[in-house]
């Protein structure tokens, strides 16, 4: 079982659910439905086993417009903020320090959806009212989108949100 490392204990993490973005790896990719030890800290002597997560979805992002790879979707404010930013520029800023420019501008991330299947503590379970207002939510946008042909960019001026 291969280790998910995180250097910040966020708080997604206490969530049944969460979200976590990651560049490919180059020896073999990470796979949906692969487990993973989940751990905080991973290369320190402090390092901290917190339990074992199934990757549940796994789905190509850039991380800003015409970076990465053509017609691969940017990681939206939404993604950001679920991610455990305040918005999409707090996360490109800590993506650029830990990663730097070039590796943002040259390739996709993966963005993937775990669950906890094994952990000390209790996760906060996702309700499936917060499932469906989460699916309804992207629907709507979806439709917006295609029915009046806004751009994404567009649409989120048009919400008051910012992504640069």
């Amino acid at each position: 079982m291969r280790v998910l490392g995180f250097t910040k204990k966020w708080s997604k993490l206490k969530q049944e659910e969460f979200t976590t973005f990651r560049f490919h790896r180059r020896d073999r990719d990470w796979e949906a439905g692969e487990f993973v030890q989940v751990v905080y800290k991973p290369r320190s002597k402090d390092r901290e086993p917190l339990g074992i997560a199934k990757i549940l979805t796994k789905e190509q992002r850039n991380t800003a417009p015409d970076w990465g790879g053509a017609g691969v979707p940017v990681v939206t404010n939404e993604e950001a903020i679920e991610d455990g930013f305040a918005n999409w520029g707090e996360m490109f800023d800590w993506l650029a320090a830990a990663h730097g420019l070039h590796r943002l501008a040259t390739e996709t991330m993966n963005k993937f959806t775990l669950r906890w299947v094994e952990t000390e503590f209790e996760p906060i379970p996702v309700s499936q009212e917060a499932k469906d207002f989460k699916k309804a939510r992207v629907e709507m946008r979806e439709h917006i989108i295609s029915a009046f042909g806004i751009p994404p960019s567009e649409l989120r001026r048009i919400n008051g949100q910012t992504t640069a």
